[in-house]
């Protein structure tokens, strides 16, 4: 498949800004997306991203009620960091499966409640992660995930986009991967495996 990126026309601020009128649609019209809402209700979570100097918070209340704001939060369940050219080199053809959940069975997920359970994990985890994602042959894209607010413990983990893609549609189990060398872990262990146990 071409290598050619995607070119986007519009800016990461008209993207976040789409959010909470995509997020109201496909609540609307999935079942499986309403009935994770319901799941959530009660609950707020809110998530921080980094672009180079750009900065944007969303907020989500009671799993149907999205805010997008400019700038950063207070110690967010996640905050995700990356620069712009990791993100672009992210945005390949060849790699929007995975933004669209192509090959992702939704039982093998383990349904609402697994998701739900996964939300009470991410709530009690602290530590930061850095994730180095080999893209190509010759292209790593780098992402840094600060969870609840804390930057220590520390870990890294190295994995190809394919091995991202099996983790995402469970074909591939983190472990087995550990073991075979295919996912490399340096660091805190212990926040490594935490992780690992929301997939």
């Amino acid at each position: 498949m071409s290598e050619q990126m995607i070119n986007l026309s519009f800016s990461m601020k008209e993207i976040f800004g789409l959010i909470p009128d995509i997020a109201s649609s496909v609540i609307r019209y999935n079942s499986v997306a309403a009935g994770l809402a319901d799941s959530f209700q009660g609950k707020e979570m809110g998530f921080a991203f980094q672009f180079d100097d750009e900065a944007y918070s969303l907020t989500i209340r009671n799993g149907r009620d999205f805010a997008v704001g400019n700038g950063n939060m207070e110690k967010p369940l996640v905050k995700v960091t990356m620069s712009m050219s990791d993100l672009e080199q992210l945005i390949k053809v060849r790699n929007a499966a995975v933004f669209l959940g192509k090959g992702v069975d939704p039982e093998k997920l383990g349904g609402i409640s697994r998701l739900a359970q996964s939300y009470e994990k991410l709530s009690g985890l602290k530590g930061s992660i850095v994730t180095e994602l080999k893209t190509g042959p010759s292209e790593t894209s780098r992402i840094a995930f600060t969870f609840n607010g804390s930057d220590s413990p520390k870990a890294t983990i190295r994995l190809t986009m394919d091995n991202l893609v099996g983790i995402i549609s469970k074909k591939d189990n983190p472990v087995n991967l550990f073991m075979s060398g295919q996912l490399q872990v340096d660091g805190d262990m212990g926040l490594a495996m935490n992780v690992q146990t929301l997939f």
